[in-house]
């Protein structure tokens, strides 16, 4: 897509990751400055809402507000944002442990962008989450290392200049992790940008 007033070209382009230990997908968002003079951009690009881990879809559909207790999302030392439920939702006697959770992670330049996981630093009191009006009025975007009971958002910020011609590309990778140890596995390959191609 072509922006014609800031000469600014979007591409994106979704792929799976098979063969791999997990379900993810992979998206490239292409930024190339088709204008004849320098631009700075502010970037906010992810996704407005993510169902942790370990929660059913038909849970969250009808019994949302109690669902949303069960939500944890938090940053991990290795980039990755992490989103889980903090124990079975199993109408039982026993209090069960998920150990799933989906994750997100995106990247720039072979580096780790950073995560906002709340959608009020984002769009802020807007709940139909369709203008982000706070990030637009350019205040500061908070990145809290964790959140919970609310649905979390997962939107990587970034800031960067583009001279005339020039193009980048943010890759961000969503899905799910099964236990310990995937962040790890799959950091390394997700920074390189050879292995992204």
């Amino acid at each position: 897509a072509y922006h014609r007033p800031s000469g600014l070209a979007f591409e994106v382009d979704y792929r799976g990751l098979p063969g791999e230990g997990t379900g993810a997908l992979m998206r490239t968002l292409r930024v190339k400055n088709r204008s004849g003079r320098a631009l700075r951009l502010r970037l906010a690009d992810g996704m407005a809402r993510v169902i942790p881990g370990g929660i059913r879809n038909s849970e969250f559909r009808e019994m949302a507000n109690l669902t949303k207790s069960y939500f944890d999302a938090r940053l991990s030392g290795r980039g990755f944002a992490l989103f889980t439920a903090r124990s079975t939702t199993e109408n039982s006697a026993r209090v069960g442990v998920s150990k799933r959770s989906h994750f997100y992670f995106a990247a720039r330049e072979g580096a780790p962008l950073p995560i906002c996981l709340d959608a009020r630093e984002i769009f802020g009191e807007d709940s139909s989450l369709t203008y982000p009006g706070r990030f637009y009025s350019k205040a500061p975007v908070s990145v809290p290392e964790s959140v919970s009971d609310l649905i979390p958002c997962a939107f990587s910020l970034s800031e960067f200049a583009l001279g005339p011609g020039e193009e980048t590309a943010i890759r961000s990778f969503a899905g799910f992790l099964d236990g310990e140890g995937g962040e790890e596995r799959y950091a390394p390959r997700f920074l390189d940008e050879a292995w992204c191609e």
